[in-house]
């Protein structure tokens, strides 16, 4: 199924091109001969440009992987950072929580200095 509709788009797509030259060479027939000083003019100004849009696409090529090479230095030195304190952790040995039996013997000592406090 999938290969009848592939090759209608494909004859599809050879007829329009058929249509499109067959009305396009008639006029690129009535057109001028452009002479050798025009042509030469025509020549330098493509290649002036074409030298233009290179250098325009170097620069924004560089530009991106100016970029990257920011962006994987960053990543670089992110996933270091992750390592060290992954590493870090894995180190150190479990600290024990003793929150609640300081709070218990700090409230016993209070408790004994009430008592024998006199009043």
């Amino acid at each position: 199924m999938a290969g009848i509709i592939a090759t209608i788009i494909f004859l599809g797509s050879l007829c329009g091109i058929g249509v499109i030259l067959f009305r396009k060479i008639p006029i690129l027939d009535e057109l001028p001969i452009i002479e050798e000083q025009e042509q030469e003019r025509v020549e330098a100004f493509t290649l002036k440009k074409f030298l233009a849009h290179a250098k325009n696409f170097y620069s924004k090529m560089e530009n991106k992987a100016n970029f990257l090479l920011e962006n994987l230095k960053r990543e670089k030195k992110e996933k270091k950072n992750i390592e060290e304190y992954e590493n870090k952790d894995q180190d150190d040995e479990p600290k024990k929580d003793n929150y609640w039996e300081e709070l218990k013997k700090f409230r016993k000592k209070k408790i004994k200095k009430v008592k024998k406090s006199p009043r």
